[in-house]
This record gives structure tokens, C-alpha cells and sequence, in this order.
């Protein structure tokens, strides 16, 4: 496995997100790509904000709008979208 910076993970992990916000990858690909990614590099950004916020965020709503049912498709990919544009916004703030 190739060694990153932890700015590095924080910047692709930043990326993943936009390619979803601006419709390059589904909400699906988004989740398969971001979880074997953050699965890969979490080490080097554990114990910081970028990690709490993402961690908190990001693999909860994946799970629930991505493998619960009960909801429309669009209400799925609406809250979603609406999820990840929060977690884009704190993570660009920090």
C-alpha cells in the first residue's frame, strides 16, 4: 500500500465528495469508492476534526440511504445528497 500524508487523505477524501456533489459518480460508487479508501487511510487522520466529522457522518449516511429501505429513490438520494453537502461544507471549513 502506497503511504500518504494525512493532508493527502484529507484532500482525496474532499474529492470523492465533489465527484458525487457534481454528479460524476452515484451515490453507490461514492460509498463502494469512500469506504475502501477510508478503510485503507483512516489511520493517518485518526484523532483529528476531518476524521470526527467524517466518521460521524459519512458511514451513516451511506448505510441508511443506501441500504435501508422504505424510502423512495428520490427521497433516498435527496437526503443523501443533503448529508454529504453538510459533511463537504463542515470538512471545507476546517
Amino acid at each position: 500500500m502506497l503511504v500518504i500524508t494525512s493532508n493527502q487523505v484529507m484532500g482525496i477524501l474532499l474529492q470523492q465528495i465533489r465527484a458525487y456533489l457534481n454528479h460524476k459518480i452515484t451515490k453507490e460508487q461514492f460509498y463502494d469508492i469512500a469506504e475502501t479508501f477510508y478503510t485503507d487511510h483512516a489511520e493517518s487522520i485518526k484523532d483529528t476534526e476531518f476524521d470526527r466529522i467524517y466518521f460521524s457522518l459519512v458511514p451513516d449516511a451511506c448505510l441508511y440511504y443506501i441500504d435501508e429501505p422504505g424510502l423512495s429513490e428520490t427521497e433516498n438520494e435527496t437526503r443523501f445528497k443533503m448529508l454529504i453537502e453538510n459533511t463537504y461544507q463542515q470538512l471545507s471549513n476546517l
